[in-house]
């Protein structure tokens, strides 16, 4: 006998049919043909909630999904053309061949290039004990996923090797943070935590500097800037927040030019990153 549903009960019922049938195609991905479990499972990875409960995160293009395959991560699937195939004949096991037109239905960008790999998270446990010696990066409130993906990148070129991120940052495997790092997210121990606890934790084990880019402070061209330390990087819109700015030891600023004319109200935060950044490393050379 079928028993009607209250709505409230319905309501309830579909969203847990909803995950179950998510979780089911996750159960049952065919490494050799591209099914709609397939593609369920790499549209779902666009969320959040779904790459934490899966484990899996989604990286597309040719030198992307090479620098991932050079990284060490576990890769469960790889998706590709002919032409990336016959390049790369050593991934066979993991590969589904699938054609132009396919790889662009399960694709996330508008212009999909040759592959598509579903990798497994790495598991970054922050311990303060590793932090030492070293230039390490603090990301508070970044909110937009081209930024993100670009600071990671500056971060590779100025090797640094390090970031900590506020909870509320936006997550470093989201598929356009993966696409705009090119690749440097998997070369790099990316961790979320509550900061202001962490950067209490630091001092209290460390001597090194806590430095921030703010709008006012003193000349990154005129201060002294140590090797070892933690720089923290504000939201693109509000900066360091309070509660942040009460622990940092140095505000850095980057004057505009001429000297005491400002032409712009504010930098893009990757683009003053690296230009600070930069500053740092020229610093541990002289």
């Amino acid at each position: 006998m079928i028993i009607p549903l209250k709505n409230a009960n319905l309501v309830l019922f579909l969203k847990w049919e909803f995950k179950r049938t998510i979780f089911n195609s996750l159960q049952q991905i065919d490494t050799k043909m591209l099914s709609k479990n397939n593609t369920k499972l790499i549209k779902s990875l666009t969320d959040i909630k779904n790459r934490r409960k899966t484990g899996l995160f989604v990286a597309e293009g040719d030198k992307t999904v090479n620098e991932l395959l050079l990284s060490g991560l576990t890769i469960k699937y790889i998706f590709a053309t002919s032409k990336w195939f016959e390049a790369n004949q050593r991934y066979k096991n993991l590969s589904c061949l699938v054609s132009q037109e396919e790889l662009e239905k399960i694709s996330l960008q508008k212009t999909p290039n040759q592959v598509m790999a579903i990798a497994q998270l790495p598991d970054n446990s922050l311990n303060i004990n590793d932090l030492s010696n070293q230039l390490c990066l603090v990301l508070d409130s970044i909110q937009d996923p081209g930024n993100m993906g670009t600071i990671i990148r500056i971060c590779r070129w100025f090797g640094i090797d390090n970031i900590i991120c506020s909870q509320n940052t936006v997550d470093a495997y989201n598929p356009k943070v993966v696409q705009s790092s090119m690749g440097g997210v998997f070369r790099t121990k990316i961790y979320y935590t509550d900061l202001l606890e962490f950067m209490k934790e630091y001092r209290s084990t460390y001597q090194f500097p806590i430095c921030g880019a703010f709008l006012e402070g003193e000349s990154i061209f005129n201060i002294k800037l140590g090797k070892n330390g933690l720089f923290v990087l504000g939201n693109e819109s509000m900066g360091i927040s309070d509660k942040l700015a009460g622990v940092i030891d140095q505000k850095l600023t980057i004057p505009s030019y001429p000297p005491g004319q400002k032409n712009m109200e504010s930098l893009n935060v990757a683009v003053a990153g690296a230009i600070i950044l930069s500053e740092y490393r020229k610093r541990s050379i002289d």
